[in-house]
């Protein structure tokens, strides 16, 4: 393995076979540590700067349907403790009936549904302004909340729902050790 730069990054061989071994940098104290006030700092900033685009959202979700402006939704955080994970409301309050009815209706959505637990276009649930803050990302605003509480990290993967998590199999104590 001449000229290859590898920085925590061990080549070896076993019997022809290249193998890496790599180093857990993000565990070491130090690092966690670093990560932290950066989420920290960034989460703060993000949150005093995007605070009046937060409260153009809440009010025009109010005004254009029924309901409170952020929900919460049961997450997965460490050692598979849950908590409210907070976002802004993008659907209509009946969604359950709504989508009930358009599966119904639709076989190839609700072939897409029983797959992938998603509808890639049309969904009914989603209102008109829902539609253009999750095109935006604008929904997940909210989550910088629990960047700064130390839910989540602004790096990393976010944390999954429950049946999410349960799909992995074994995996998923490997994913969630990763964050």
């Amino acid at each position: 393995m001449f000229g290859l730069a590898t920085v925590g990054v061990k080549a070896e061989d076993l019997d022809g076979i290249l193998l890496f071994d790599m180093e857990w940098n993000l565990a070491k104290p130090h690092n966690i540590f670093i990560k932290r006030v950066i989420d920290i700092i960034l989460s703060s900033l993000a949150i005093a700067i995007s605070s009046p685009l937060m409260l153009f959202i809440s009010i025009k979700i109010r005004r254009s349907s029924e309901g409170a402006a952020i929900f919460a939704q049961k997450r997965l955080w460490k050692e598979e403790a849950t908590f409210d994970f907070l976002k802004f409301r993008s659907m209509y309050l009946d969604e359950e009936e709504k989508l009930k009815r358009f599966l119904k209706e639709n076989p190839q959505a609700r072939k897409e549904w029983e797959e992938f637990a998603k509808i890639k276009s049309g969904d009914p649930r989603v209102t008109n302004f829902g539609n253009w803050l999750r095109r935006y990302c604008l929904d997940e605003l909210p989550q910088l909340i629990h960047v700064l509480k130390g839910k989540m990290s602004l790096v990393g993967p976010r944390p999954y729902l429950p049946r999410e998590f349960e799909k992995m199999g074994g995996y998923r104590k490997l994913i969630a050790h990763c964050s």
